[in-house]
């Protein structure tokens, strides 16, 4: 297995780390963003740790999500060998918000 972030993703993970920086300082920050993407490479030995994620339900792809450090939901599918994070979600956001934004991601790359 192998981990892809899409675009909306990697953007999530730049929002989380520069906000932590300007709230508390770089090396919060840094510390932060490496949790994050250790929590997340857990998945490519445990891809289905996450539950499927109820607010995605009836989504036309079958999203997982998984907790990490009590305030950040990652929400990924997995696609054949390739794990798809679609979302690095702050929890502390309306609920709405994740579904929006995980429906309208696309993969690095992709063309609209």
């Amino acid at each position: 297995m192998r981990l892809l972030f899409t675009e909306d993703a990697e953007d999530h993970l730049e929002a989380a780390y520069n906000f932590r920086e300007e709230t508390t300082s770089q090396r919060s920050a840094a510390e932060l963003y490496n949790n994050l993407i250790d929590g997340i490479q857990i998945l490519i030995d445990q891809p289905h740790l996450g539950r499927i994620e109820p607010l995605l339900e009836d989504a036309a792809i079958s999203y997982r999500s998984l907790i990490l450090l009590r305030d950040f939901k990652v929400i990924y599918h997995i696609d054949d060998q390739i794990i798809v994070v679609a979302a690095v979600y702050n929890c502390r956001q309306e609920p709405e918000k994740l579904r929006e934004v995980v429906l309208k991601t696309k993969i690095k790359g992709s063309t609209p």
